[in-house]
C-alpha cells in the first residue's frame, strides 16, 4: 500500500513512519504487516491540534514562533502588488483550513501588516474538502477568537469569518461582486482539499501550486535521463511527469 504524501503537513509522518519501521526491524526483523500508522495519526493529530497555538502545547507551534526568520518567507513585492490589483477588479477571496490565530500569525509575517486588506472576505478553519460538500454552519472571529454562529450578511463590515460552507459563501460572494452567477477560479496547493473537489463538485474552476513541477538543474538532469536520476536519489521528481518503466 502506497500513502502520498499531499502537503507539507504531511512531510513529517513520512519520516516518523520510516523511523518507526526501521525501529520495529530492528528488533523483530521485517514484517508482512505493520500497524504503526494509527499512533502516527493520533501524534500528528496532536501537534497540529488548533488550541495548541495559544496553549503551547505539541512542540509545532512553538518552534514557528521562536523561529520566524528560519521558517516564514516574506513574499515577494510583485505578488502583493498583483492581489492588490486583481481586487481592484475582482473580488478576491481567502479559505484556509488554519485557525484564525496561526493563519494570521502565518500571513502577517510572509505579507505584512496589512494582509487582511488584500481580500474582500476570509474564512478561517475550513475544515476542507467538507466545506465544499458539507452544511456546517458558520462562526464569527472577534479578534484570534472563534465565537458562535453568524448569519453572513454582505451590508455589514464583518469579512472574516471560521468555518461555514460553500454554499452560503458563494451567496455571499454573489452578492459582493454584485453578480447573480459569478465565475469562480480557486487556486489551491492541495490536489484532494483545493484541486480535486471543487473541481469534481462542479463549484469551480481550478488551479494547482505544485512546487515540485518548478524548473530546476535536477529537474532538467530528469527529464534527460528519468531512471538514471531516480537511480542517483537526487530529485523523485513529480507526480504528473514520471513516466518510467524499466525490467529487472
Amino acid at each position: 500500500k502506497i500513502r502520498s504524501c499531499l502537503d507539507y503537513f504531511d512531510t513529517p509522518s513520512v519520516y516518523c513512519f520510516a523511523n518507526c519501521v526501521d525501529a520495529i526491524d530492528a528488533v523483530y526483523g521485517p514484517q508482512t504487516k505493520y500497524n504503526i500508522w494509527p499512533d502516527i495519526l493520533d501524534c500528528l493529530m496532536q501537534i497540529f491540534c488548533r488550541e495548541h497555538f495559544v496553549s503551547g502545547k505539541g512542540g509545532f507551534f512553538n518552534q514557528l514562533k521562536d523561529n520566524i526568520t528560519k521558517y516564514y518567507k516574506k513574499c515577494d513585492e510583485s505578488v502583493i502588488k498583483w492581489l492588490k490589483l486583481l481586487k481592484q477588479k475582482k473580488t478576491l477571496f481567502l479559505i484556509t483550513g488554519s485557525n484564525v490565530d496561526f493563519a494570521s500569525f502565518t500571513a502577517t509575517n510572509s505579507m505584512g501588516e496589512n494582509w487582511t486588506d488584500l481580500f474582500d472576505s476570509v474564512v478561517f478553519h475550513a475544515r476542507k474538502p467538507g466545506f465544499f460538500k458539507d452544511n456546517r454552519p458558520f462562526m464569527g472571529v472577534d479578534g484570534l477568537q472563534e465565537t458562535g454562529p453568524i448569519i453572513l450578511d454582505a451590508s455589514n463590515k464583518v469579512k472574516h469569518y471560521s468555518q461555514g460552507n460553500w454554499k452560503e459563501f458563494y451567496d455571499l460572494l454573489s452578492t459582493i461582486s454584485n453578480k447573480k452567477d459569478p465565475k469562480i477560479l480557486y487556486i489551491g496547493d492541495h490536489l484532494i482539499k483545493d484541486i480535486y473537489t471543487p473541481s469534481k463538485s462542479q463549484i469551480s474552476d481550478t488551479v494547482a501550486v505544485v512546487e515540485e513541477m518548478s524548473v530546476s538543474d535536477e529537474y532538467v538532469e530528469f527529464e534527460k535521463d528519468p531512471y538514471a536520476a531516480l537511480l542517483s536519489s537526487k530529485m523523485w521528481g513529480s507526480f504528473f511527469n514520471i513516466n518510467v518503466g524499466y525490467e529487472e
